[in-house]
């Protein structure tokens, strides 16, 4: 059973619902809208399927359509149709136009010349990092409230030529395939704005860059965070190679990626390979340890209860409703024997129609929650299999498709969290998930943060259990 809380929300095209409907029935799976009551078994079941389908679409197309008008318009009259306020402006609220920003202005004019002058974007980036120049820092607000500062980092090549080829700076609004006059002023001229872009540009006798492409299997990749910057650590394949003619892999800071020596970050880059056996044997390690198997089983039975007492709670307002239903359409049969069939009207009929249906309807929700808390009461977490899963969950994991094991890990762990420790000098902290390990020459501090981290025991909460996870990452390498 797949279900929804409206048929929008799976599709608002007919061709791709059906498509997946089609999915549906070759595997004997049925569809349900939580809000919208149709049986797609009946004829009219499916007309109601299929109006409702159609006035999604419709009302997609509908928005994308006046969305592109209005665009389109804003884009006639000159106006700036947002996004990031781009750098060497500033965007005045009032007037809704952007302005020459105070200080980023001439930075922009500035990166424009040193196009022309060098004609090469790396040049480019370099030079304006050797006058401490950066990029403009932003501050994205997350869903939950939060706050995140971005920016204020190293110019890098890729985004010079993004800043070069950006119309706005020339006075120009562009929406779709053509442009129009800006409201805005215009930083540079139209002719310098064309000779730094015909600067930039490829030259016959240029080599065409190779894109650098993760073309190795990394385990953590997406999970790993630099503990130092606070940016991802990402693969990163050495110009060395290995006896077989492989490259060594690595997980490399961002800041270290871009910067290479300029960068400050102690981390730097960590051997990929080590540091996954690391990781695997962490959560190995985790079912030798009684106290978090109990945790798991009991948290497992609370969730359990958790998830039954609304179902309980939905039965006893469904017995309620049904048991008044009952005694309405009793009430109604009684009435029309004493009527006699002569003196029933059609509201009357309509009515006791309508009862029968809810009736029905309540029945058949009560037997489907019923199912539901058969189920959950049924799920036992058995202690011995919890336990003899995570001692074998290394072997498990790479006898499985690399694709499932990014996946089965990522289950599991939220964020790993790398930072440089010296183990004579910085005392090691008492934090929960966090233990010390030495890899090759460098040693680290790895803060593991999983998806059930409150369900560590004392020993991994003090450290304590380290001491055998410090030879780990160092076996037959020190």
């Amino acid at each position: 059973m797949v279900v929804a809380y409206k048929i929008d929300r799976i599709s608002r095209c007919l061709p791709d619902f059906y498509e997946f409907w089609g999915i549906l029935q070759k595997h004997g799976a049925n569809f349900v809208s939580a809000t919208q009551n149709f049986d797609t078994s009946t004829p009219m079941g499916m007309l109601m399927l299929n109006m409702l389908l159609s006035f999604g679409q419709f009302e997609r197309e509908t928005t994308a359509e006046r969305t592109f008008h209005k665009l389109a318009e804003r884009a006639k009259r000159g106006k700036w149709n947002g996004g990031w306020v781009p750098i060497g402006y500033a965007y005045d609220k009032a007037t809704q136009l952007l302005q020459p920003h105070p200080d980023e202005a001439e930075l922009l004019r500035n990166m424009f010349k040193l196009a022309v002058q060098h004609q090469n974007a790396t040049e480019v980036a370099k030079k304006l990092n050797e006058t401490g120049q950066r990029t403009r820092q932003r501050v994205l607000i997350k869903p939950d409230g939060s706050q995140r500062v971005i920016g204020e980092r190293r110019f890098i090549g890729d985004r010079v030529k993004a800043i070069i080829r950006n119309e706005v700076y020339k006075g120009i609004i562009k929406h779709g395939d053509k442009e129009y006059p800006s409201e805005h002023p215009a930083l540079v001229s139209a002719k310098l704005w064309e000779e730094a872009n015909a600067a930039l540009q490829r030259r016959p006798d240029q080599p065409k860059r190779l894109q650098s492409r993760d073309k190795h299997f990394h385990l953590l990749k997406g999970l790993l965070v630099c503990g130092e910057c606070g940016t991802s650590l990402t693969p990163y394949p050495s110009g060395k190679k290995d006896p077989d003619g492989n490259p060594y892999l690595y997980y490399t800071c961002t800041h270290v990626s871009k910067d290479g020596k300029a960068s400050p970050c102690p981390v730097r880059s960590i051997p990929a390979r080590a540091f996954e056996d690391l990781i695997i044997s962490y959560l190995g390690e985790i079912g030798r340890h009684p106290e978090i198997i109990e945790a798991a089983v009991q948290a497992s039975n609370e969730e359990k209860q958790k998830a039954i007492r609304p179902l309980k709670a939905k039965m006893a307002e469904l017995e309620r409703r049904y048991r008044a239903l009952s005694e309405s359409v009793r009430n109604c049969i009684e009435l029309g024997k004493k009527k006699g069939a002569k003196n029933i009207g059609d509201d009357f009929i309509a009515e006791a129609n309508r009862l029968s249906e809810e009736k029905l309807a309540v029945e058949l929700e009560k037997t489907k929650v019923q199912m539901d808390i058969n189920y959950r009461e049924g799920v036992v977490a058995d202690k011995q299999i919890i336990a003899d899963a995570l001692l074998k969950f290394g072997s498990v994991v790479k006898s499985l498709p690399e694709a499932d094991q990014k996946e089965l890990v990522q289950l599991i762990i939220r964020e790993v969290s790398v930072k440089h420790f010296d183990p004579e000098t910085d005392p090691t902290p008492k934090e929960n998930g966090v233990f010390k390990t030495k890899i090759r020459t460098k040693w680290y501090l790895v803060n593991i943060s999983l998806f059930a981290s409150d369900l560590f025991p004392a020993g991994f909460k003090t450290g304590e259990i380290s001491s055998d996870l410090k030879r780990i990452g160092s076996r037959s390498r020190t």
